[in-house]
This record gives C-alpha cells, structure tokens and sequence, in this order.
C-alpha cells in the first residue's frame, strides 16, 4: 500500500474516531482533527501518540463531574432539610478530598463515615473525631445515636419551641471543652454547636451560666450542681 493511501486511510480513521467520540456540539472535535491532519505528515509514533492523546482526553471529558452550580444547589438543599455540615473545611479524610461521591458538605455522610472509619477500619476515637472536625463527646454522642436509632438517629434534632433543657454531664462537658478552645467561642456558638452536635437545645443564657461558672470556680465541684437548674 503507498504512503499516500495510508494516509488517507488514517484519516478516515481520525474521523471515525472523533464523531464518536465527541458530541457534535463540542467545538474541540474540530480542533482535534486539525492536529490529526497535522500529524500525519509526521511519524508513526507521533501520529498513535494524537490518537491515543485524544482518546484519553475524551475520556476525561466524559467523567462525570459536580459543576459549582451544582454544588451550591445541592448545599442549598441541605440546609432547608438541616443537614449541612458547616464545619466542611475541617474533614481532612482522604476519600473526601479524592472522591466526587464523598461531600464533606453533607452532615449524614460525615457522621457515618466517621463511625464507620472506627469500627470498621479500627481507627481511634481521637484520629476519627479530628480527621471528622468533632471533639471526642460529640463523637460518642452520635455513636449512642447510631446505636439506638440508626441513620436517622444522624439526623439534627429537629428544633422546635426553646424549653428549658437540664443539663447533663455530657452537655456540661461539651460546653467546657468549648470553653478550652482559643480564642473561647461566644454563648451563642456553643449553643449552635449543641444543636448540631448533640442535638439538644439549650438556651443562650444557661450556656452563658455554665461559662461564666467555670470562670469564677474552675476547681470547683458544684458547678455542675449549680447549673442544672
């Protein structure tokens, strides 16, 4: 066969190759037939090197991927149903950082997958609730949750009229690991992160007694007391 036939059959082949690969809306199928004409005048390496090259890109192309309309779609929706996690930027685990189906945004998700890194993948508590963006007592609370309801036991408490909450010792520890933080966040913070993490709901002021209290006796015994009034 001469060289010049050869040619010609290669870009018939080019051809082929791109109307189906390509939509016929897309502008860069043109430009890839260019450059295979182009390629032809060189060698054969080269010219299997642009086919391939095509191939590949085209594959990327096609992968299926979250536009930023999307995504703001989809948190959106999330926080109509309260389950948008705000604390997005901490989750540090890796599937989050490398899978399109892992999205950090999405409370549920964060919360099993963070149990699930414990039990099945024999993480420690303190690993999993860093890696998570949670603090060892939110993580217990959600796995006494999980054990008892399942997955809607990871859903947000719904939050309905403010009635007056007592105070158990798990809130209470909450509220002063919360204090330990620098710089230490306000009253309302904490109580937002109770609702969040605990699902409980307390009021402003209760938060601010317990914070307050810890200030002025940090040794002492009965503040726990005193403040599960």
């Amino acid at each position: 066969m001469s060289r010049r036939k050869r040619k010609g059959n290669y870009a018939v082949y080019v051809n082929h190759i791109s109307s189906h690969l390509f939509s016929q809306d897309n502008k860069g199928a043109h430009n890839c037939i260019y450059i295979s004409y182009i390629a032809l005048r060189c060698q054969a390496w080269l010219r299997m090197v642009c086919v391939y090259g095509i191939i590949v890109l085209t594959l990327v192309r096609r992968l299926p991927m979250r536009t930023p309309r999307e995504g703001r779609a989809k948190q959106e929706a999330m926080s109509r149903q309260n389950v948008l996690y705000h604390n997005a930027e901490s989750v540090t685990d890796e599937l989050f950082q490398t899978e399109d189906f892992f999205d950090p945004h999405d409370l549920i998700q964060v919360k099993y997958e963070m149990l699930r890194r414990v039990r099945t993948d024999n993480w420690s508590v303190t690993r999993a609730a860093d890696t998570f963006g949670f603090s060892r007592i939110s993580y217990y609370a959600i796995q006494r949750a999980f054990d008892a309801e399942g997955l809607p036991g990871l859903l947000p408490r719904k939050r309905g009229p403010k009635q007056p909450t007592k105070l158990s010792d798990t809130v209470i520890a909450f509220i002063d690991e919360q204090r330990e933080q620098t710089p230490p966040p306000s009253a309302a913070h904490v109580q937002a992160l109770l609702a969040e993490h605990l699902g409980v709901t307390v009021h402003k002021r209760t938060v601010e007694r317990v914070l307050q209290s810890k200030k002025k006796r940090p040794g002492s015994g009965d503040d726990s007391s005193s403040a599960r009034t």
